[in-house]
């Protein structure tokens, strides 16, 4: 007993001390959306407002699950059919914990979503369609409109279970257009 013991410590050990080798020669989670272009969220909504000559709302909630990591970049290729900004949220902890957010003006929908690819049209607050579906397995999304821009909220299939459809569609709902004007008197302060 005391033998086996002995040999169950040691692999542990060994088990311990390669792991923490391995873990400390991967690149770190930010490195690679470094390399691929990703900046912070507030540097990309400046570029790809500079670049769309326009204001950019974004939803003002998140899905209920934890992130670790957000990326954002602004996607000017050649032409202007697939310019978007980009935003990614991800988590070191999780892996089924990534959501994206797109947007794009209406014009460069290119018609997404496919027709085959709805399970469900929602109403939003202002009236008007979001669709809901899938992209195979790996991701469900949301996709509506809002003042000229294409919106498309895309959380992976694992994390279904803590992100319904019903919360996509609060969070594509949490996008504010329209701000209250500051110089006019708040009554609630009265």
């Amino acid at each position: 007993m005391w033998k086996l013991k002995q040999i169950i410590t040691l692999l542990l050990s060994i088990h311990i001390i390669l792991g923490q080798e391995f873990v400390s020669a991967q690149e770190p989670l930010e490195e690679l959306p470094l390399k691929m272009g990703y900046k912070s969220i507030e540097d990309a909504v400046l570029e790809c407002e500079e670049h769309f000559g326009r204001d950019i709302r974004l939803p003002l909630k998140l899905p209920p699950i934890v992130f670790t990591h957000q990326f954002g970049r602004c996607n000017n290729s050649v032409g202007e059919n697939n310019d978007e900004l980009e935003i990614e949220f991800i988590s070191e902890l999780d892996s089924a914990n990534h959501y994206l957010i797109s947007v794009r003006p209406d014009s460069n929908n290119k018609k997404f979503p496919p027709k085959r690819n709805v399970v469900k049209i929602y109403k939003l607050k202002d009236n008007s369609n979001a669709f809901y579906g899938t992209l195979g397995s790996a991701f469900d999304f949301l996709s509506f409109e809002k003042a000229g821009w294409h919106y498309i909220l895309s959380v992976d299939h694992r994390a279904a279970e803590k992100v319904s459809p019903e919360k996509l569609v609060e969070i594509a709902d949490s996008v504010i257009i329209t701000y209250p004007d500051p110089s006019k008197e708040n009554p609630l302060l009265r």
